[in-house]
This record gives C-alpha cells, structure tokens and sequence, in this order.
C-alpha cells in the first residue's frame, strides 16, 4: 500500500511548474504546468547512465553530428536519426537531473543544443512511416519537454514545429492512437497550447469505445483487442495499450482535461483489464498466442506490470480489492476465484480455462480472424502458430524465451509438417476455414476448427471440461510429403518424465523414446492420457537456436536449453488419422495415478462428421456438428442437428441446460432435436421427441454463445 501512496501523491500533486513563461489564460495554463510537471517527474526517475553520457558527449562532432550515426539510412527495423535522438534524450535527462554531476552543466547544454540543431536542419524521413510519425517523434518530445524553461522561447517552438498532431488522420488506430496522441499532449505542454493537449486528451479517449466491426482495430465486444486488423493483440500491442491509457488518464487527474473520460469510457477499461486481458495471464506469463509476432523477442510473454495495476488501483479504487489480487497473482500467489473458468473470445477465436493453479487455452483460425503476423523480419517461423496452438501453464514460466530454441514444426496443440521450411510465414496469416469457433457456459468449453492449409486437413477440437483439456482430431489426411505430427506439447524440460503402457510407469532416460500404445505420461506438475492406440514419441534434449533465426533483428547468440517434447505421429501422407489425448494440469504423480483409473471423460465419436465427449456420467455432454447429423449420447440420449453448431448440454434432475454458437457466424437459427419430452421456449414436443428452436445472436455477438433452459415436460 506504500508504493501505491506514493504514486497518488506523485500524480495528483498541485504543484505548478512555470518555467518563467507569462500565460494569459491561468486556468488553463496551471491545467498545462500540473500536466507537465507529472510528465516530467516520470521521466526525471530513469536513471542516468554517466559512462554513457561521457562518451556521447566526447564523441559528437562540433556540427552536432555522431559519425557512427547515417542519416541517409533508409531500414526498416532500424534508424539512425532516433539512435541520434536518444542519446540526446540521455544526455538532457543527466542535465536536468539534480542529482547528476551534469546537472546545469552549460558544456553539456551547448552539445544538447548543437545535436538538436543539426536534427532539426536535417529533417531527416525514414522508408518506414513508423519511425517518422511515432517512433522518432516520441524521443524527439521528450527531450524537447525536458529543456522547457531552458531553451529561449522562440527557439524552442522552433524545435517543437517537427513535432506533428496526427490525431486527426483516422488510419491511426488503438495502440497507434495512443502514441500520436501522446505526442500531441507533449507538443501542447511545450508551446503551452491548451487546445493541443485537449486535442491529445481527447484522442485518447476515443480509443475507449468497442469497435464492431471485424477488421478494425480497436476493444472488441468480448473483450479482447486487435491489432494489425483482425488480430488478436491482448498481449504486446494490448499491454502497452493499457499502460498508455491509465498514464495519461493519471496524468490528466484533477485538471480540466479529466473530463473528457466519460463514465462509460472508464467502465469499458475496468472490463477490459478484469474481463479480458487478465484471463489471458496466468503468474509472470501472458498466452503466447496473445502477442503476435512479438513471440520473436526476448521477454515480450511477460504478464501485465505490477505498476499498471497500481495505476488502476487508484484509478478504479471500488475495483482496487481485484487488481491487488491480480498482482498477487503475477507474483505467484493462486489465480483469483472470482475469475477462474471458462471463456470464448469468439471475436478473437481463443479460447482459456482458469483454475486456481493452472490456465489452458486453445487458439485457432477462421475466415473471419488473421491469426498471426510476420513483419520487419520478426516472427518468420510462425506459421503453425494460430492453427490450434495451445498454451499448458501451471508454473507460468514454462515457454518464457524457450522461442529461439523451439522446434516450429511442433507449436503445442498443432497438426503440422515436419519438414522445417512449412513454417515459413511471409506478412499476415489470414484463416481459409469458414467453420471455425467455440461455445462456453462459463465454466465449461469447446473450441473447433475445420483446417485446410499447406496441404493438411484436419478437424481439429479443445473440450475444456472438469479442470482439464480433451484434445481430439479426425479425418487428419496430407498431399504433404513429409511425415505429420500432432505436437501434444513442447516446454522447459523439470524433473523426471515418466511414462507408462501399463499401470507401473517407468522413468526415461533422456533422449527420445517411441511407444506404439502410450497409456499415460507425465512431466513436471501435469498428466497425459492416451486413451486410443495411436504412435507417441516422447523427447528430453537440449535444443539450440538464436532468436536471429526467428527475428532478423535479434541475437545471433547461440542458446541452448533442456526440452521436454511428446508428440503423435500420423506418418507421411495420412488418409482419415485420428488422435485423441487428455492434459490434467497441476496434479502430483500420486493423484494423477489415481486420475487414470477413471475412464473418463468418454470419447462418444470422433470423425468428420461429429466429435463429442460426455463427462462420463453424462450429465455434462459436449458436441461438435460439422454438419447436420445424430449422435448416440450415454444413458441413450440422442441429439440431432439441422445444421452445423457447436453444443454443451447440463444436465440436472428436473433440467437440460443447453448452450449452442454458431461456428459458421452467418446462421439465424437451429434446430435440435432431443429424444425426451422437454418442456421451455419455443420447445415443440412430438411424442418422444422434442424440437428445439433456438436463435443464434444476432450482430456483433454473432458467434457468442447462448443458453436456454428445459424442463422435464411432466414435472
């Protein structure tokens, strides 16, 4: 609670810097200084790297200039004129910094001046649009800010005149938005231009609005954000996102820029933080899956900041008991209770399960999502990676940084080639599959997908069921000719694995291993059953890899770290090959041993036509219609389908609790028939049989799911 005082009284301080300027509006001029003033003691705490200022400012030649630094660069990764920048950036924070043994150093203000100078008579323009309206621009204001009250007036607005507002130009979307407008707050603070900041302000909040329309950037309705288009960006792009806008809503505080967040818009921030992007964390990771090609660089999986959350504490106090528990957790402690279970972003086609220890998740692809993302030489190995990849935590660190030395053919969850070049990815991943979705009652789930790509078909389905995670796949067929696998998973190898194709189990040794009737496995916290005959191979080796080979500009380093891999083999070109296997996370090796002599939960059919699974009492069944067919469920109940839908049915004494999505998001209706005399809305009883008409939702929730109850017509 002591660090959250301290940040309350940082940011709400009355104190006024003037910096000796006459205002004629006082009013909104002290608006201006309190908003200054908290920018600069945000960028006042960085610490000052003295070797580093010593050599910058040896180095620079008398025309303001560094001769290691081009100014005719033309990269896309990477610029030189914001190199040139942040050194300046270094070199004005040691001079403004009272604690520095540059401070008011006039020597050092002469060369801070003289690289600013040549900056500004250059005017450089990079070939990426990024690094000329955002990148360099966000260095550029900082330094700017931070010699406000130092640099004469005139020459100043001088300086600030490269300093563009972009609000106005409606390409710039979410996370986009957030950082031209905080360039536009920055240059009103320096010309101390009300009008600006107000103009920055209020671009800020327009990004707190849900955005319907699929392919647009922005929150959408479930909760979840996208970037790039339709792209899932909770994390990366959302992470940042977030910080931006608790900063600047802090920042703007007690002045009169606060208004412009209305009521509405600081809700739909409070939901998207609590309902969407915390249930894509679980400890000090967030989902890979959430990142897009920033899964290329070192550290970019790492969960929301405990100052993020301390932002919205104060922020958000009715909510603060949350975000407390939620920084507890990052830190280690159990996932909240209020927030455990099941959820489909079905407008981002994922799907996650929370327990108190553990997290699971199933990302897949459709017409209607662009699943990932290689760009600017990052992410080039990523292909596989929204195709059904799975995420398996119970610790949180079990994929942090292992990227560089992954084996790509073989993304957790996936059906792929194991030839290494199918996992090239070239720009944007668009889905080719219009069936494609997912279906929740909040505590239970399914996610599906009807795959068709690089000469791979496969039915592929997550049933998310009694704290663990039945994976099955039907109809697996290849034109490929290299061999097929389903990859089960791929982590950090900890501990003893430990294998049985009876009820004993043994220890491996490490290296590989091959079994042609697996019963169970298990690895470091989590259990694996194989209920079918199917070919499983099992690896513990060091694997190799630099993050160079997965981003152009990463470290050509070599690493190399211990993995543990199990995976199903298919064999090369494979006609109608099926797998089935079930994860039960965050379980001792005795609990787990007891886990397997339960039969549950029952595979009912696994084909192209239905996959179904019922709980083994058959009291929670879940079921996959890839077209209109019957399926045989335990205890004789049976379902039909008039069309393709996605099906979880509960079932108490008196009731049948069912929830349906459409899989397809363009279907108005179904119908399901039930072979008991049922009793509900717009439920028509045919002597045994019941019809059941139910309409999907319509809109910006088409594919959400929706729950209807029926009672026992004679009860």
């Amino acid at each position: 609670m002591l660090k959250v005082s301290i940040l309350v009284a940082w940011f709400l301080s009355s104190a006024v810097f003037c910096h000796g300027y006459n205002h004629a509006d006082n009013r909104h001029q002290e608006a201006i200084d309190t908003v200054t003033q908290r920018l600069l003691a945000i960028y006042l705490k960085d610490t000052v790297d003295v070797v580093q200022v010593q050599r910058y400012a040896a180095a620079l030649q008398a025309g303001g200039n560094w001769p290691d630094l081009s100014f005719v660069d033309r990269s896309l990764t990477h610029w030189d004129p914001v190199t040139h920048l942040e050194r300046l950036h270094t070199m004005a924070l040691a001079y403004c910094k009272p604690s520095t043994e540059w401070y008011n150093d006039k020597q050092l203000f002469d060369k801070i001046i003289a690289g600013l100078d040549y900056y500004f008579s250059e005017k450089p323009v990079a070939k990426n649009w990024w690094f000329n309206q955002i990148g360099a621009p966000q260095e550029y204001m900082v330094v700017l800010l931070l010699l406000k009250g130092k640099i004469q007036p005139d020459k100043l607005l001088m300086f600030s005149s490269l300093l563009k507002d972009e609000t106005g130009n409606e390409r710039h979307r979410f996370k986009n938005r957030t950082w031209v407008s905080s360039i536009t707050i920055h240059k009103g603070c320096i010309e101390n231009n009300a009008a600006l900041v107000q103009k920055g302000f209020t671009s800020f909040a327009s990004t707190l609005v849900v955005v319907p329309e699929q392919g647009i950037e922005g929150i959408k309705a479930d909760y979840s954000v996208h970037q790039h288009h339709e792209q899932l960006y909770s994390g990366g792009y959302g992470l940042s996102f977030l910080d931006d806008v608790a900063t600047f809503m802090l920042l703007a505080q007690g002045t009169s820029f606060a208004a412009v967040f209305t009521p509405q818009q600081k809700a739909l921030l409070v939901n998207l933080l609590l309902n969407g992007t915390q249930l894509f964390g679980y400890r000090g990771t967030i989902d890979f899956g959430t990142t897009g090609r920033g899964i290329s660089r070192p550290g970019h999986t790492e969960n929301i900041s405990g100052k993020l959350l301390d932002k919205m504490v104060i922020l958000d106090p009715p909510h603060a008991a949350d975000y407390q528990a939620w920084k507890a957790h990052v830190s280690g402690a159990a996932y909240p209770s209020r927030y455990q279970g099941n959820k489909h972003f079905w407008k981002a086609d994922i799907m996650t399960q929370h327990g108190a220890g553990y997290y699971l998740s199933a990302k897949i692809i459709s017409k209607r999502t662009l699943g990932t993302e290689s760009l600017n030489g990052e992410n080039g190995k990523g292909y596989y990676l929204p195709l059904g990849a799975t995420n398996i935590l119970i610790h949180g660190n079990e994929y942090q940084n292992i990227f560089p030395v992954w084996d790509w053919t073989k993304v957790p969850g996936t059906t792929a080639g194991t030839n290494g070049d199918s996992t090239s990815l070239v720009s944007y991943l668009y889905g080719a599959n219009d069936f494609g979705g997912g279906v929740s009652n909040a505590k239970a789930g399914v996610m599906a997908f009807d795959g068709n790509y690089r000469g791979i078909r496969a039915k592929k389905a997550y049933f998310f069921l009694n704290d663990e995670m039945l994976c099955l796949g039907a109809g697996i067929s290849s034109t490929r000719k290299d061999p097929i696998t389903t990859a089960v998973n791929q982590c950090f190898l900890s501990g003893a694995v430990i294998a049985a194709e009876d009820n004993a189990g043994q220890t491996l040794s490490p290296g590989k291993a091959s079994f042609n009737h697996l019963r169970w496995l298990y690895h470091d916290g989590v259990g694996y059953i194989f209920p079918a005959q199917q070919t499983v191979c099992v690896k513990q080796e060091p694997q190799s890899g630099s993050w160079r080979e997965i981003n152009e500009g990463g470290s050509a380093m070599r690493l190399q770290q211990p993995v543990f891999s199990v995976w199903i083999e298919h064999g090369s070109q494979p006609a109608n090959s099926q797998y089935a296997y079930l994860v039960v996370p965050n379980t001792s090796l005795t609990n787990f041993k007891k886990r397997v002599a339960k039969s549950t939960p029952v595979i009912v059919r696994n084909d192209t036509t239905v996959q179904a699974v019922s709980s083994g009492t058959g009291k929670l069944n879940a079921v996959v219609f890839y077209q209109p067919a019957v399926v045989v469920l335990p205890d004789g109940l049976q379902l039909r389908a008039d069309k393709p839908v996605m099906v979880l049915l509960q079932q108490t004494n008196d009731a049948y609790y069912i929830t349906v999505s459409d899989p397809l998001y363009t279907q108005k209706d179904l119908t399901l028939t039930i072979n008991k005399p049922l009793k509900g809305e717009e439920a028509t009883v045919n002597g045994a049989y019941t019809n059941l008409h139910i309409a999907f939702p319509p809109g910006d929730t088409a594919g959400q799911s929706y729950s209807k109850t029926y009672k026992n017509l004679h009860q």
